[in-house]
């Protein structure tokens, strides 16, 4: 059986979505198809699902977090505290660029 469309483009994709831009903010949205991280660019947004909330309720709950923790760790970026509602009333923090140790020498 065939994989699911959106799985198939997201193998297809690049990792790192160069032509976007620079990330600044990330959001983590609820819709009525399931969660997603929105990640903005300076030229563009990148969309990445994440896990199937547990509960019926609006609230992103752990695996929500570690999923999107990991979806910005392996594009090199982790947000930047505090969390803050936006005008749609989700979650949205900064996004800064991980600099290892190796890095700064």
């Amino acid at each position: 059986m065939l994989p699911p469309l959106r799985e198939l483009l997201n193998r297809l994709r690049p990792p790192h979505l160069w032509w976007l831009g620079r990330p600044y903010r990330v959001t983590i949205i609820s819709t009525a198809s399931g969660a997603y991280l929105q990640i903005h660019h300076t030229q563009g947004t990148e969309w990445v699902q994440l896990p199937a909330r547990a509960g019926s309720g609006d609230r992103s709950d752990d695996r929500e977090r570690a999923a999107a923790a990991a979806a910005l760790g392996s594009r090199g970026l982790t947000w930047t505290l505090p969390w803050q509602l936006d005008s749609h009333g989700d979650l949205t923090a900064e996004v800064t660029p991980l600099t290892r140790r190796e890095d700064t020498r």
